[in-house]
């Protein structure tokens, strides 16, 4: 490993390494941590990693182009960089979508509407719709993913199979700007994506909990504590 990527702050990575998807430059297994690369994102068979020249690394299996890279690579046990997301093009604050794990929700859901190429393209393509806004930070889930502006606002874009995207529209091909009055009309200064499920932290540092089922979008403010009681309600939004 190149040491002079190491960022001041590192990870340690442990545990099934079947593919590479640690990033330690091999596919044995590792009960003990080990140092790695500053992680952004991990999956369950891959790991995408930043370095301090603003370079995207990513290691593990590239089954549905997860890593961004040539399609003739199966997987990587060596850190890959995804060269279409240099430091030029991600300081315009544009957001970079790749893997075809979605394509199939998406061709379902948008039949017999051609799927947007976000959702089928093995490298990085960039998202439409989010041109006149400056992204500062993305998440993503099982099937979906959002992006949190430097404004505030959350735009959502992809499966909304357990609602956690709100409305009634079960798949969004495009991102879909938050309603902001569901938190309050607070804006949001970080975010958070569970496997079906949001977390976001308002201007006011206080957590909101995006309770989303077929009948109610509740916004719950979390005590100190950070346990709460969900209950089912018909009320649009009902703050404590």
């Amino acid at each position: 490993m190149d040491t002079n990527l190491l960022p001041e702050l590192c990870v340690y990575t442990w545990g099934a390494n079947s593919y590479g998807q640690l990033g330690l430059g091999n596919v044995e297994d590792l009960s003990v941590a080990k140092l790695a690369l500053n992680t952004l994102q991990t999956g369950a068979v891959r790991l995408l990693s930043g370095g301090d020249r603003g370079q995207v690394l990513t290691c593990g299996s590239n089954a549905y182009g997860q890593l961004g890279v040539s399609e003739h690579v199966t997987h990587s046990a060596q850190l890959l960089t995804i060269k279409m997301l240099m430091e030029p093009v991600i300081s315009t604050g544009g957001v970079y979508q790749w893997g075809m794990g979605l394509s199939g929700q998406a061709k379902r859901a948008l039949s017999p509407q051609p799927v947007p190429a976000h959702f089928t393209s093995r490298i990085p393509c960039l998202v439409p719709g989010l041109d006149q806004v400056m992204s500062h930070r993305v998440a993503a889930g099982s099937a979906h993913c959002v992006c949190l502006t430097a404004e505030g606002g959350v735009f959502m874009w992809g499966s909304n199979k357990h609602r956690q995207l709100t409305g009634t529209e079960l798949f969004l091909p495009r991102p879909v700007l938050l309603d902001r009055s569901l938190l309050g009309g607070e804006k949001v200064k970080r975010i958070r994506s569970g496997w079906t499920h949001l977390v976001a932290q308002t201007g006011q540092n206080q957590p909101i909990r995006v309770q989303i089922s077929d009948q109610v979008v509740r916004r719950r403010e979390l005590p100190a504590n950070g346990h709460v009681s969900l209950r089912k309600s018909r009320s649009s939004v009902e703050p404590d």
